[in-house]
């Protein structure tokens, strides 16, 4: 019976791990290689894609930024007229009140 091998070390022909160089044989069918290469351009593509997809996008929000910027300021004039009319309901209902006597 041959000796074990700790389970970190692992080899398909007996050869030691460490020595053995990474290589081609005809146990890898040629059409796994195709498949591969395939799926690999395939993920390039996709990556490629979508890459131009982002870009389009930044483009987008780049035209936007400065119509919302726009909004902005109309929101920060209408904030301060709310605030204006709140200090004039507030001044009306103070008049409006009956003060209470002891």
């Amino acid at each position: 019976m041959p000796p074990r091998r700790k389970v970190t070390e692992f080899s398909d022909n007996g050869m030691d791990a460490a020595t053995e160089r990474w290589h081609v044989n005809r146990g890898i069918p040629i059409v796994w290689l195709i498949g591969s290469l395939v799926i690999g351009i395939a993920q390039f593509g996709g990556l490629v894609w979508y890459a131009a997809q982002f870009s389009t996008r930044v483009d987008i929000v780049e035209r936007t930024v400065p119509l919302i910027a726009q909004q902005g300021e109309r929101l920060t004039r209408l904030e301060e007229k709310v605030v204006s009319v709140q200090a004039t309901a507030s001044r009306i209902e103070a008049l409006l009140t009956p003060v209470k006597t002891r």
